[in-house]
């Protein structure tokens, strides 16, 4: 009888314990982030383009070009560049590379500062020629009205990397255009107005509707 009013007590105690956990969880709002882009929201370009193009080898571990030219806060959706377009083969041919396209505010100085979003990882092909847009999930990549974009290295450059890849740049002669590089183990970006190359590239961009 003692055992059976115990079992009572416990089975008492437990509905009570259920029903003011119950009266004490507080429900959380599901909250979803979506990639897709609004209704009617449009689409806009820009192009760094010369009569003057070279095919450059990217000595650098991290390059990359100032961008005034696109509304302030919209999406990044997307960069196109041309690469490894003047034919290498046998011991001086491309290798497959592994980059990063990467985007940056502009700091109280100039030069690239926090970086925007994260960098999007791509694979270079030894035997790939011509454009490649790389796309940027929709809502990563806000601009702040202007910021730097570009490619970073994986894996660093050393002595013995060599031309693994090459990417279309514009001519320095009469190019005004804002460039910064940098090495992985160096102090800084580094940049020189009289014979730098910016990247030659188009990106778009995703504007939502205004509300």
């Amino acid at each position: 009888m003692k055992h059976l009013l115990f079992l009572a007590l416990l089975l008492t105690a437990g509905i009570g314990f259920s029903q003011n956990l119950e009266k004490d969880t507080i429900q959380l709002p599901e909250v979803r982030i979506s990639n897709t882009p609004p209704e009617k929201a449009k689409v806009v370009k820009t192009k760094f383009s010369s009569l003057c193009v070279n095919s450059d080898a990217l000595f650098y571990d991290e390059m990359v070009t100032l961008v005034t030219s696109l509304p302030k806060n919209g999406y990044i959706s997307s960069v196109t560049f041309s690469f490894n377009e003047t034919p290498r083969n046998g011991l001086y041919g491309y290798k497959d590379t592994d980059l990063l396209l990467v985007f940056y505010e502009v700091d109280a100085s100039g030069k690239p500062g926090s970086a925007i979003g994260v960098p999007v990882p791509f694979t270079l092909k030894a035997d790939f020629s011509g454009k490649m847009e790389i796309l940027v999930p929709y809502g990563d990549a806000k601009n702040p009205g202007q910021f730097f974009a570009g490619l970073r290295r994986v894996i660093p450059r050393t002595k013995n990397t060599g031309i693994d890849f090459e990417v279309d740049t514009l001519c320095a002669k009469g190019n005004k255009i804002v460039m910064y590089k940098r090495r992985e183990n160096a102090n800084g970006w580094l940049t020189d107005p009289y014979s730098h190359h910016p990247f030659k590239m188009t990106i778009k961009e995703i504007v939502p509707p205004s509300k």
